[in-house]
């Protein structure tokens, strides 16, 4: 049996290209033995993004114009006129010899096949959050929506990374449960499982800004609005007036509209000299950049499940997290949980972190803990949806 995967996200995309990178990788172990993977891609660039993470992808070309008659052609409209001629994808796969296509995350790509697929859903947190510009602006919504519905309940299997995700999707799109499978997070990809041989030196971007002086805390997020870099300047103006301690806020990743609201908020506070932002940084850097932080500080409305945590947990580096639905599912006791509604919770709990004693210790051992429980598990619904679908594959002939 083989796999093909369908990958579009590049670097730039940040956690969304993270995500994607993990979700094949654990793919690829829950196929060995079961089915040959091949990824896909029509970019040359994600092509060299993804060669770094140990991952080939055959590179094929998808014109505009085939991208727009695949797409019309699988409306209800015209979804019984020109049969496979206009179907450019599913005919590409089919002549690679796919029997199953996985695509990372929802895209619009699995609207259009008649080959069976599998597909990942990160959140729903255009549903959960919609108040943020970033899913309400441009037709966000409604594109999410609408790929959402079409794709999801056609999927032979959707995978979700937690309950809560199984939960929504179940209700929201009216796919059955036994057709969602939870698959968790496992190691950060991006600092631990890369095979890329010719990496520089990482540069020595934490203590070239921390210097000598102030200890740090440390956010890996583009600059969306619903990264909530805001609440997390609060805290440090309330440790600085009311406690007399200076943490530095050190920030990465690229600008989604949101960064000079950030910056200018910063010198607001009178915090700019607390705050740095070093843009886009390359994932050669961020391991240095997490071991010099007092922790990972991840306040974001969007979840439950993220990849920097996971990343920080790696690498003995404390989490604290905002308290949204299901994230304690992904963390367990293993991080310190905020009101997002309340800055002081976060400066209590970073307090706590700098003055509590064996508390740094106790969560660096608990997240290592939580990490190596996830790895090992040897529950894997994937594996076993696999198996299913390729006992069915042998009662029929695909006709191309």
């Amino acid at each position: 049996m083989k796999i093909a995967v369908y990958f579009e996200s590049d670097k730039q995309a940040g956690g969304g290209f993270q995500q994607s990178v993990n979700a094949v990788k654990q793919l690829m172990i829950s196929a060995q033995g079961i089915a040959s993977v091949q990824v896909y891609t029509s970019s040359q660039s994600v092509a060299n993004d993804l060669l770094y993470y140990g991952i080939s992808a055959t590179l094929f070309k998808f014109s505009r114009l085939k991208q727009v008659l695949s797409h019309l052609f699988s409306l209800d409209g015209f979804l019984f006129f020109g049969g496979r001629r206009y179907r450019f994808f599913d005919r590409y796969f089919i002549k690679e010899g796919a029997d199953l296509l996985y695509f990372p995350n929802p895209c619009l790509h699995a609207l259009i096949t008649d080959i069976n697929y599998f597909v990942t859903v990160w959140d729903l947190c255009h549903r959960d959050q919609l108040e943020f510009p970033e899913v309400r602006a441009l037709g966000q919504f409604e594109r999410r929506e609408y790929i959402f519905k079409r794709s999801l309940p056609k999927a032979a299997m959707v995978i979700a990374e937690s309950v809560t995700g199984k939960k929504n999707i179940s209700h929201r799109y009216l796919v059955d449960e036994h057709r969602i499978a939870v698959c968790a997070l496992q190691t950060g990809v991006s600092l631990t499982t890369s095979s890329h041989t010719a990496i520089p030196r990482p540069d020595n971007l934490a203590l070239a800004v921390r210097g000598d002086s102030e200890p740090y805390i440390f956010y890996p997020a583009q600059f969306w609005a619903h990264k909530n870099h805001s609440y997390i300047l609060d805290a440090l103006k309330i440790l600085k007036d009311e406690h007399s301690v200076s943490l530095q806020l050190i920030c990465c990743g690229g600008d989604k509209g949101n960064a000079k609201y950030v910056c200018d908020y910063a010198k607001s506070l009178g915090l700019e000299n607390q705050f740095v932002n070093l843009g886009f940084v390359e994932d050669c850097s961020l391991q240095e950049l997490y071991q010099g932080a007092t922790a990972l500080v991840m306040t974001s409305y969007f979840g439950p499940t993220n990849i920097p945590p996971i990343e920080a947990m790696v690498l003995g580096v404390p989490v604290v997290y905002g308290d949204i639905e299901g994230a304690r599912e992904q963390l367990s006791d293993s991080a310190l949980f905020v009101d997002l509604d309340n800055p002081m919770s976060l400066a209590e709990k970073l307090l706590a972190l700098l003055y509590e004693p064996g508390l740094r210790d106790e969560l660096i051992h608990k997240g290592y803990q939580q990490v190596v429980f996830a790895t090992a598990s040897v529950d894997d619904p994937v594996r076993r949806a696999l198996k299913a679908y390729r006992r069915k594959l042998v009662t029929w002939k695909r006709h191309d």
